[in-house]
Order: C-alpha cells, then structure tokens, then sequence
C-alpha cells in the first residue's frame, strides 16, 4: 500500500497555511519554505488530512472491542515524525507532558486510515501549544 506524498507549509511572512495543490507544487514548498509538514497519508474521523505539527484529540480503542466501549485511551497532542523505541520511525502524537503514542494507535479499527479523534489546530496557528521538550 502507497500513501500520496504532500506537503504543506507555514508561510511566516503572511501568517497562513500553504498546500501542495496543482498551482503550488511540492518544489516550490520545498524551496521557499523553511517550516514545511508532510501529509501522514491519514484523516482525522471528519475526513481533514493530518500533517506534521497538526494537533489532534480523541479516543482510541482496543482492536477487537465493540467502538461504543472499551475506550484503551484519550490522546491530545502535536503529530511529529520521530524514531520510537518500538516501532522505529513513524508519526506520533505528542502530549504537553512529552508522553508520546503511535499515530497508528489512534486509527479507527474498521477504516485504518481514519483517526478516531480529529485535527483541532496546528502548533503554528496555536503557538501557545508546545509539547515538552520542543521549546
């Protein structure tokens, strides 16, 4: 299974959000911006693509268990790319108290490629929002 490659990017000069689109080309992310984000290849549980610096809340649960019960936990926090003790290189979801889960834990056990939870900013537009250790 292939995920599509994107990027968008923080636009400081202007204070907005830039996305790969077909008049705004990877490329040109790439080389005007300096903080750029790649899409995670998944979509919060409205169907909003998840990228790095995105903040995310819900709740995920135990494969296996009925979705209306059973909750294995409540997540919030800043998907980042990162190496993990456990599973190596993946996005994760980081909480303000620096504790980190799998973003693939938060995945809908039915349609994996939707979260449980939803994207309710991004660290650039919220900068009040910073994970421990990321000052």
């Amino acid at each position: 299974m292939s995920r599509e490659i994107k990027f968008r990017a923080w636009d400081r000069d202007h204070g907005e959000m830039v996305y790969q689109s077909p008049t705004v080309d990877a490329a040109k992310i790439l080389s005007r911006y300096d903080v750029v984000m790649q899409f995670t290849g998944l979509h919060d549980a409205n169907g909003v693509e998840i990228y790095e610096g995105d903040i995310v809340s819900g709740k995920s649960y135990l494969y296996g268990y009925d979705l209306d019960g059973d909750e294995q936990f409540y997540y919030f926090g800043v998907v980042e790319w990162q190496a993990q003790a456990d599973v190596g290189l993946c996005y994760s979801v980081r909480h303000p108290d620096g504790s980190v889960w799998d973003l693939r834990k938060c995945v809908h056990r039915v349609c994996i490629d939707h979260m449980t939870g939803e994207v309710i900013g991004n660290i650039h537009e919220n900068p009040h929002f910073i994970p421990a250790g990321k000052e």
